[in-house]
């Protein structure tokens, strides 16, 4: 049963990351017009109640794909950060073990799937071609008709939301096994901004996707996905033939580019720098 009513879709031990001392930093919210830059307690952000939990026959909620997540997942966090860090100082990405290797990389593959930002169109689409005259009709013609209660149900916004709902989840505790196996083929670079007066953001879509070319599968050289662990450290994954470097030291316009990306596919993005958040905001959106 669910002790754990607000999930992180970006897990606080990041947003820790991003802040000056303490546990706030700065943070704009994209629809909010004119842009208002709040500090706000990482507990606040990047979360929404109950996201990953389902209901059960009694009326409580089960948080058990949210409790994985933090379990075999989230808690790792740190200790990546520190796998990362050693990288820049070092030059080399040394993981302790290749399960801890493949561990970092389903973290990765979660990271993508888990935001709103990045479900939310996809639940958008399904409930426009499920709730509609034409799967009732579809329904009835294969198997029944349906009662006045049923189709009552059907409309009701509630169960509407629910059941969208429970399509999130379901479909978080499933594995693409296809993309999985990719992205273990894919090598982790760590990159670091050259400059010490740059830093990175984190965005509520804490994912980017650069390609040489439109439509470009993942796995091919050309294709990359990048996050940010830190003002300081970005991550990335990339085809085994792209490079033969694993850290990386950014110029000033790619650490913007990712930065730029960021806030152009986030509803929200944070930073210890308001400065940089108001940049950001006025140029990306």
């Amino acid at each position: 049963m669910s002790n754990s009513k607000r999930h992180h879709y970006v897990a606080k031990a990041i947003l820790k990351n991003f802040c000056e001392g303490g546990e706030s930093l700065f943070y704009v919210k994209k629809d909010s017009q004119p842009s208002v830059i709040e500090r706000r307690n990482i507990k606040s952000i990047f979360c929404r109640r109950h996201i990953n939990s389902f209901p059960t026959n009694d009326g409580m909620k089960d948080d058990t794909v949210e409790r994985f997540f933090g379990e075999h997942l989230d808690n790792f966090i740190p200790h990546w950060q520190f796998v990362f860090e050693m990288a820049i100082s070092q030059g080399n990405v040394v993981f302790d073990s290749l399960e801890d290797k493949q561990r970092f990389k389903a973290f990765f593959y979660f990271h993508v799937k888990r935001t709103p930002d990045f479900t939310d169109p996809i639940i958008e689409k399904v409930s426009f071609e499920t709730f509609n005259e034409q799967t009732i009709q579809e329904f009835e013609d294969k198997h029944r008709k349906l009662t006045d209660d049923e189709i009552s149900l059907f409309h009701n916004p509630e169960f509407r939301s629910l059941a969208l709902g429970q399509t999130r989840v379901v479909n978080l505790s499933r594995q693409s096994e296809k993309i999985l196996k990719v992205i273990e083929e894919m090598n982790v670079i760590v990159a670091t901004p050259k400059r010490n007066a740059k830093n990175f953001i984190v965005g509520s879509n804490p994912v980017v996707r650069f390609c040489d070319y439109p439509s470009q599968p993942l796995g091919e050289r050309g294709v990359e996905l990048w996050t940010t662990f830190s003002p300081k450290i970005a991550v990335g994954l990339v085809a085994r033939s792209a490079s033969n470097n694993s850290v990386l030291l950014l110029e000033d316009e790619h650490v913007r580019k990712i930065n730029h990306e960021l806030t152009k596919k986030s509803r929200s993005i944070a930073s210890a720098s308001d400065k940089l958040l108001i940049s950001l905001s006025k140029i990306a959106w």
